[in-house]
């Protein structure tokens, strides 16, 4: 075997993908004018801003952009749709060698338009649309050069107007990207059929790059020249796709309804600070007990009260007062002396004592639940004292397995808010 055999001065490329290889930014398959777009190129993917620097986008011929555009290079063609920010541009007069990005700004209030001779002939069908829009709005926004976080704006080098104000402001239109001339169409976001905007953009860019942009499917991909057997095999894939999609459609769904259960009913379990005030508060409702917030609803601000106070509906006169507190250690003693002084402020504001005062704490939060020891275990002289002033410790361990169990209809509210008032010391697994 001769390992020095002549290379070939073109290697082989593995995993080309059919060009054009188009991205679609900012959108994904549930928008309509996004899906019609699927059919104009070969390869497509969807994307979102913040997974392009997850990509190779040199493997791409084209973009395209609905809303703010990302960070694209700059051989990729473009066509976008809204958005306050394109990509770099080219002014008319020299500034030092600044770098200008398109910037769209409302400038236009002009009740008059141009339509250049000039326009690309892929243009000129649908240019009947873009001047019904811009009739139809006011003010305008127009292609103009801006720095993000700067005030400095330009006038823009827009190569190609596709349709301009009685200012010569361009209203929508084409430029050449600087170093690479790939072209960027700038359209307004509520632009009708944008799908044949796209098309008619894919068109332009073939004229342009043609090695880019080969051109639209064979015609041995029209139904009109298909076998009935082709059309039958056609059809029987979209339905199959279909159903892919919308099992993973489903899969997506579950994982959200996962994510949010943990986002929310977890957080009694997780949480501390306003989350778990929050999550406590919706269980308590959720057996339930009708609950204040009251630092949102009662103190003043810089008013330090109770977190909770909590009624029960069967029993207009029986009130509560609650602290939630959350901690990666254990509960902390001084959390009493802390309710002994709500209590206080409550009888100053009522003029009698609560019902109960309780102690809501989700600690050592960090830890798996079944492991937790009790709250304040090793306190029990302190603990017998708190219970004695109608006192209750709740571990937050305990209000989500009841909270659970209400939910499943294994327990009955009125027996969990039982469960509640009849204690006092400690409430725990």
């Amino acid at each position: 075997m001769n390992c020095l055999n002549e290379r070939s001065d073109v290697p082989e490329i593995i995993g080309e993908l059919p060009k054009p290889r188009v991205l679609i930014v900012n959108s994904d398959e549930n928008n309509a004018a996004a899906t019609a777009m699927e059919k104009l190129a070969p390869t497509v993917r969807y994307v979102k801003n913040t997974e392009l620097q997850h990509i190779r986008q040199l493997d791409w011929d084209g973009a395209i952009v609905f809303g703010d555009a990302p960070v694209l290079e700059d051989h990729l063609y473009v066509i976008q749709f809204g958005g306050e920010w394109g990509g770099a541009i080219l002014i008319r007069e020299s500034r030092g060698g600044l770098t200008y990005q398109l910037r769209t700004l409302p400038q236009s209030r002009s009740i008059q338009f141009l339509v250049p001779d000039d326009l690309p002939a892929t243009v000129r069908p649908l240019i009947s649309s873009l001047v019904s829009l811009a009739r139809s709005t006011s003010p305008n926004l127009t292609m103009q050069a801006g720095i993000q976080g700067a005030d400095n704006l330009a006038t823009p080098d827009i190569t190609q107007p596709f349709l301009e104000d009685a200012d010569r402001l361009v209203l929508a239109g084409c430029y050449l990207r600087p170093n690479t001339y790939a072209r960027w169409w700038w359209l307004p976001a509520s632009i009708e059929h944008p799908a044949r905007w796209a098309a008619a953009a894919l068109a332009d860019w073939h004229n342009a790059d043609p090695d880019k942009f080969p051109g639209g499917p064979s015609w041995q991909e029209i139904d009109e020249w298909a076998t009935p057997a082709e059309l039958k095999l056609r059809a029987r894939m979209k339905a199959l796709q279909e159903e892919l999609d919308k099992f993973v459609q489903d899969m997506e769904q579950k994982e959200e309804e996962f994510v949010r259960a943990n986002n929310s009913d977890r957080r009694l379990i997780t949480g501390q600070g306003d989350d778990l005030v929050d999550e406590v508060q919706a269980a308590l409702e959720e057996v339930g007990f009708i609950v204040t917030n009251v630092d949102r609803e009662i103190a003043g601000e810089g008013d330090r009260r109770e977190d909770l106070r909590v009624k029960d509906p069967g029993n207009p006169d029986w009130v509560a007062i609650a602290e939630v507190r959350g901690y990666k250690r254990g509960a902390q003693l001084n959390d009493l002396l802390r309710i002994g002084r709500f209590v206080a402020r409550y009888v100053e504001e009522t003029g009698k004592l609560p019902s109960a005062s309780w102690y809501v704490v989700n600690h050592s939060f960090n830890q798996d639940p079944a492991i937790r020891p009790s709250p304040l275990a090793s306190n029990n002289s302190e603990v017998r004292t708190f219970a004695d002033g109608e006192g209750l410790i709740i571990d937050s361990r305990f209000l989500f397995r009841i909270r659970m169990e209400v939910r499943s209809g294994s327990v009955e509210p009125q027996q969990a808010r039982a469960r509640f008032i009849s204690s006092t010391g400690v409430l725990s697994l």
